[in-house]
């Protein structure tokens, strides 16, 4: 039995990237970046990515795609160029554009954006509630008066109050939790205590701030704030070995040293590893004594029975500078310190994809509810921190924050039975409004969904749809995107308007409708024996093909290999020799005795012993447990209506066959045809008859080979399976184009959030160039993530030929694959 269906939620913070083309006003861009940063929950953990003439460089883009943030914002001088990129990169993020002029630079830049994240004041109850033991209670917290002029050092840091949360001052809302550490100019007013502020200490010098912040505790500043339970990925780096000092005052060395923090852990448990130092600072003997002083007390990076690391990097000064630097901070701080100088801005990237690794912290909040069809009731979880504000000044829980569904699939296709598999969806934006339609909701690149919500959001309503929905969605419907979302405009009108299952799509929902299951329906018909079996009676002729080749080939005068039809007449004689080879072909017949079909059981046990050595050495079958298997696997059989059981007799008189379902046996049975009457024996053997449905399906619509196309892909995704019968497609609706059909498709599915099309043949040589040039298009008009051929019986180099002519005819986004089928062909030991 499988699991209940659920539906698991968890908090976790906003993740936001920032595009940034160097400039004149690059540096205000980027305090306005950091500072923003700085005031939310989690904000310590935005990517910066310097970009330049429309191109992210590869190593960047990597990390974007695996951080998969839910805001992009753009500051280039031609935001419009990354658009395209963008979106092929990134999985449903919305991306907001924040103009730039380069002759004209911004005197005030600041970064808009919308969704506001939970502020990263909302940990200030939680540390009070949580003081004790080892953690100190918090006593103050850094700011700065206004007219105060920062070189960088705390900016880049460690933010204030006054730069992030653009208001000043606040200190009344927190006076219950920490007093100001106000950086304050040397010529400071008198009087600029009129805003009432209470309980504060003053320092000039920002480099004061190193020796208060040693310890857990004290002094909070916004940087550390902002890094708390954060982390959404695991970073493998030689960078994050030791603690990274940035020395330097470029674009890149600002840059640069933000993302190096994103290469280590959140602030759990060290608050800081990384600094960036102003070159003027680093010149002077008592910030180089302080910062040593800091580093011996405050860095643990490395130490495993040695003394902690320290790396020196910079993009803006020579080795023999960072040689020196890190020679006096050695002597200072009593660490191993190295020196080296950055070359690339990729220096701090990622180099693999493998070296990232997505994590999720279940103290941030996690609720779990019982799924059911139709809409579901999901009690919001809230992060950690904000369960202490309540009660407390508004201001603490200010914001929004994403909550990530993880949502059990109702009717799903798993094969194992104590595992069910859940919704993963591929990037069609379109698609977040068949669950969820209350609150801004994305897809996830790992194909959840994410749903923003606030402290007033109390509830969600979840709903399942059924697999119809998800395609029909898929198929006829583009998503739509807010005004000020650069992805606006971009997205093409669906190429098709309706569409409907074929003939053979009906014919496959009918034959997995008899076997229950589409994993049923496989486990029966993959096995040789009774596929052999129902292949004998419903297409006896399959063996026939050379024959009727050789036939044709003789009648037609084509011996070489090769007949042209040039008019009317050659295809009516064509016509006319095909009824020909038809008269001579075997004609089905669906009735079967159990005599033959324990004979052939016999026989296929005996054969698959032969072919295993083990099975040989070991014991003989005994007769009573062969009929045992055979009968338990044909009760199975008629329950789901594959077989049904009856009598069969041919009438004396005028040599009709009939047919008798058990249920109507009695002593005399009438002919169909002449109604002479008909004993039935004593000695009655009942028949087996195969259910015609599922005898036209084999011999006229190719099911079994879909059948197969499907489950190969199943057992190839590992979290969520979701199929389509073979569908017909529509321009235009069909009434509207005379029903004609514009396009067909054999498989339809979603692979573990991948769109997969494909054409399905028993061998490739039946795949014509037509076919693969009208599955090229279907995937482009419907932008699906893979399209595949799928061949039941073959040798791989046809078909590599095939996927070949395939993949040049589809663009780089576009996977093209070839399926070889892996279906039982040997003799079957069990049924």
């Amino acid at each position: 039995m499988k699991p209940d269906p659920k539906i698991r939620a968890v908090a976790r913070p906003i993740r936001i990237a920032f595009l940034i083309e160097d400039g004149p006003d690059s540096h205000k861009w980027l305090d306005s970046i950091f500072g923003s940063c700085f005031s939310r929950h989690g904000g310590r953990q935005s990517l910066v990515i310097p970009v330049e003439g429309g191109v992210i460089q590869d190593r960047y883009a990597n990390w974007l795609r695996v951080l998969d943030p839910d805001l992009v914002i753009t500051l280039t001088y031609d935001n419009p160029a990354y658009t395209g990129p963008l979106t092929n990169l990134l999985a449903d993020s919305k991306i907001i554009s924040q103009d730039r002029n380069r002759d004209v630079p911004e005197a005030h830049p600041r970064v808009f954006h919308d969704p506001q994240g939970l502020t990263a004041l909302s940990w200030l109850p939680f540390l009070k509630a949580s003081a004790g033991g080892f953690r100190r209670r918090p006593e103050l917290i850094l700011d700065s008066y206004l007219p105060w002029i920062d070189d960088g050092f705390m900016r880049d840091n460690f933010g204030s109050l006054a730069t992030s949360l653009q208001q000043f001052p606040v200190h009344q809302e927190l006076i219950d939790f920490v007093r100001p550490l106000l950086l304050t100019p040397h010529d400071a007013p008198e009087d600029r205590w009129r805003f009432g502020i209470t309980g504060q200490e003053e320092i000039i010098d920002p480099y004061e701030i190193l020796p208060r912040l040693r310890g857990n505790g004290g002094l909070l500043t916004l940087g550390y704030l902002s890094n708390l339970y954060s982390q959404s990925l695991r970073v493998e780096h030689s960078w994050n070995r030791s603690f990274c000092i940035v020395v330097g005052d470029s674009f890149l060395d600002r840059v640069t040293c933000w993302n190096a923090a994103l290469l280590y852990d959140d602030a759990q448990h060290q608050g800081f590893k990384t600094l960036r130092i102003p070159t003027l600072a680093i010149r002077n003997e008592e910030v180089i004594r302080r910062l040593g002083e800091f580093l011996g007390t405050s860095n643990w990076i490395g130490q495993n029975n040695c003394p902690a690391r320290v790396t020196v990097r910079s993009h803006s000064l020579i080795q023999s500078e960072l040689n020196t630097i890190a020679t006096q901070l050695n002597e200072s701080s009593r660490q191993m310190v190295d020196a080296v100088v950055i070359q690339s801005p990729e220096d701090c990237c990622p180099v693999r994809d493998a070296d990232m690794h997505k994590t999720r912290s279940n103290e941030l909040g996690t609720t779990q509810v019982v799924s059911s069809e139709g809409c579901t009731v999901v009690a919001v979880p809230l992060p950690m921190q904000v369960k202490h504000c309540v009660g407390v000044h508004p201001l603490f829980s200010k914001g929004e924050w994403y909550v990530d569904l993880d949502i059990d699939r109702i009717n799903d296709n798993r094969e194992a039975e104590n595992i069910r598999e859940s919704w993963v969806l591929p990037n069609d934006p379109q698609l977040v409004s068949a669950f969820h339609t209350q609150r801004p909701a994305r897809i996830l690149s790992s194909g959840q969904i994410g749903v923003r919500v606030n402290c007033e959001t109390s509830t969600l309503e979840i709903n399942q749809p059924d697999d119809e929905r998800i395609f029909r969605s898929i198929l006829h419907e583009s998503a739509h995107f807010d005004a000020n979302d650069l992805r606006r405009g971009t997205q093409p009108e669906p190429v098709y308007k309706y569409s409907a299952p074929s003939d053979k799509g009906r014919y496959l929902q009918g034959v997995i409708g008899m076997f229950g299951t589409l994993e049923s329906a496989e486990k029966i018909l993959g096995g040789h024996f009774w596929r052999t079996q129902f292949e004998n009676l419903a297409v006896p002729a399959k063996d026939q093909q050379d024959w009727v080749i050789t036939f044709l080939q003789r009648r037609l005068n084509a011996r070489s290999g090769s007949h042209i039809i040039s008019d009317e007449a050659g295809w009516h004689q064509l016509a006319e020799k095909v009824i020909q080879s038809t008269q001579q072909l075997k004609q089905p017949r669906i009735t079967v005795r159990y005599g033959s079909l324990l004979k052939a059981w016999e026989v296929e046990l005996k054969a698959a012993v032969d072919e295993d050595q083990q099975l040989r050495q070991g014991q003989e079958e005994d007769p009573q447990e062969v009929r045992a298997e055979l009968n338990r696997s044909l009760e199975s059989l008629c329950r789901r209506g594959v077989f049904h059981r009856g009598h069969e007799w041919v009438c004396h008189k005028c040599s009709h066959t009939n047919w008798a379902s058990i249920d109507s046996l009695r002593n005399t049975l009438p002919c169909e045809i002449c109604q002479n009457t008909h004993q039935l024996p004593v000695d009655l053997t009942l028949c087996f008859r195969l259910n015609e449905f599922l005898a036209a399906c084999i011999r006229e619509h190719d099911t079994l080979t879909v059948i197969w196309a499907l489950t190969a892909l199943r057992e190839r995704a590992r979290r969520s399976f979701v199929y389509s019968p073979q569908m017909s497609l529509y321009c235009d609706f069909p009434e509207n184009q005379g029903m004609k059909v514009d396009r067909e498709l054999d498989v339809l599915c979603i692979v573990d959030g991948q769109f997969v099309i494909g054409e399905a043949k028993q061998r490739a040589d039946q795949i014509t160039n037509l076919e693969i040039e009208g599955l090229a298009k279907a995937a482009i008009d419907l932008n699906a993530n893979i399209a595949v051929l799928a061949v039941l019986f073959d040798d791989s180099r046809c078909l590599d030929v095939k996927v070949a002519r395939l993949r040049d005819l589809l663009p780089t986004g576009i996977e093209a694959r070839g399926i070889l089928s892996d279906w039982n062909v040997g003799h079957s030991y069990y049924l």
